[in-house]
Order: C-alpha cells, then sequence, then structure tokens
C-alpha cells in the first residue's frame, strides 16, 4: 500500500488526516484519519528495514 497516495485519496474524500504519514522506529510508515462520518482510520506500510538510532 502507498501510504501517502492513501493520504491524498483520503483528503479529498473529504477525511481530515490526524497524523502522518510519517515513518515510525519500528518499521512502518502510517496515516491517520477521520472519515466524514468520525469512523477512525489507520493505514500503514512495511518500510525496507527498521531505522537504526544511536
Amino acid at each position: 500500500m502507498d501510504v501517502d497516495a492513501t493520504a491524498v485519496y483520503c483528503r479529498l474524500a473529504g477525511c481530515t488526516v490526524t497524523t502522518g504519514p510519517v515513518d515510525a522506529p519500528w518499521g512502518e510508515r502510517y496515516l491517520e484519519c477521520l472519515d466524514p462520518y468520525a469512523s477512525a482510520w489507520k493505514f500503514f506500510q512495511l518500510l525496507a528495514a527498521p531505522r537504526q538510532t544511536a
């Protein structure tokens, strides 16, 4: 799933994006939004490898 394209689609469909798209340190790129009926949706895609932090 392409989370960035999903964010664009959700905005065009009238959703409110509440988080993201952002890369999480546990290896996902994710997006959270609310649809026009106030249902919460979460979308994610796995990244190639989790980021290493020093």
